[in-house]
């Protein structure tokens, strides 16, 4: 199952080198494809180990945490539909892109620190695929998105890579206070 999770993210990279260079149709549904992959790994690895440090209260509080963070970290990624479009587009600024450029990791770690608490996701699994994500962000952040995302190296320097500041905040609350939707 480990190895399942590292095949996920050798798919996003695929994934994001086809959206760079090679522009196949065929290969668009890499990202997709390396969801279902390691959501599967993950659940696989809980479901084998359960070697969760913690019990009672406390791990299902966890375990909520998880599925909070989950949850941000899907809306995250799917809520920008440029991921898997190959072609030249506008940057997306709004919600939760209006916090940090990579706001999918930002969710991502503490939701596997979660699931190493509450459900038991081996700690070295949780740190690979921790340690994968950074390195496929900074292959976005790099190359693949400046090369297909018009106006992506001016939001660079507006917006931090991944830790939100004070100004970002702002920005995501004022988005808010006028009626948007994180």
């Amino acid at each position: 199952m480990f190895f399942l999770g590292i095949a996920a993210f050798l798919m996003f990279f695929l994934g994001d080198y086809n959206d760079w260079r090679l522009k196949n149709r065929l290969l668009r549904s890499c990202f997709y494809v390396g969801i279902v992959m390691l959501a599967a790994a993950t659940a696989g690895l809980c479901i084998q180990y359960d070697s969760s440090p913690l019990t009672g209260r406390f791990r299902l509080l966890f375990g909520f945490f998880s599925l909070v963070f989950g949850s941000l970290t899907l809306y995250a990624v799917l809520s920008v539909s440029f991921m898997g479009g190959g072609s030249e587009k506008n940057v997306y600024t709004g919600k939760l892109y209006a916090l940090c450029r990579h706001p999918g990791f930002l969710f991502f770690v503490p939701l596997y620190i979660c699931l190493w608490l509450s459900a038991g996701l081996p700690l070295y699994a949780a740190a690979v695929y921790c340690g994968l994500n950074l390195l496929l962000i900074l292959f976005e952040d790099m190359f693949v998105f400046p090369a297909f995302l018009q106006g992506y190296n001016e939001y660079k320097q507006t917006t931090p890579f991944i830790i939100p500041g004070i100004t970002t905040i702002r920005r995501l609350l004022s988005y808010n206070s006028k009626g948007g939707i994180i």
